[in-house]
């Protein structure tokens, strides 16, 4: 079985909180999360190999996917429009103070960036699986899971629409 998954990124040293936060509020949707480094294509210095680091929320199916999707996504671009604006009072108005608590009425407001929250499963699971479109697979069924395997004795490309799909 294969679960769907997005990941985010989440401001300061949020990420145990935000994990916790996400977890209760939706109890139930998200099967696994895990702290990855992933490349930034958007970071200035992205070809110095500065790995970024992001939440991956795990889902048990796409339909969990798309309502946590949909509850987080408003929120992450109000949160970096506000960060826009934000970043030049921050100095004026942050307690500096190491003791201090934070307060949060809500940990969404740490989230700052959504991705591959918009890759389709089907496309996700076969670039992931490293299935490709004119070579030779086997597939079977063991317990309920598909197992594909690549047929690398044959060389011969399929032809085409043996495993053609529209991805419009």
């Amino acid at each position: 079985k294969y679960e769907p998954y997005l990941y985010i990124c989440v401001k300061d040293d949020m990420a145990r909180e935000v994990m916790g936060y996400l977890t209760r509020k939706f109890e139930g949707k998200i099967s696994q999360m895990e702290m990855v480094e992933k490349e930034d294509l958007d970071m200035l210095n992205h070809l110095s190999g500065k790995k970024k680091k992001y939440m991956k929320l795990s889902f048990r199916n796409v339909n969990d996917l798309v309502e946590v999707r949909n509850v987080v996504r408003p929120r992450v671009l109000k949160n970096q429009q506000k960060l826009k604006t934000d970043d030049a009072y921050q100095m004026l108005y942050n307690n500096n103070d190491p003791n201090s608590v934070r307060r949060v009425s809500d940990y969404l407001e740490y989230i700052t960036d959504l991705r591959e929250y918009d890759v389709p499963y089907y496309v996700r699971v076969m670039i992931d699986l490293d299935i490709r479109c004119g070579r030779w697979y086997t597939v079977a069924m063991e317990t309920g899971n598909a197992i594909v395997k690549l047929k690398a004795d044959l060389l011969e490309r399929a032809d085409v629409r043996v495993l053609a799909f529209d991805i419009e």
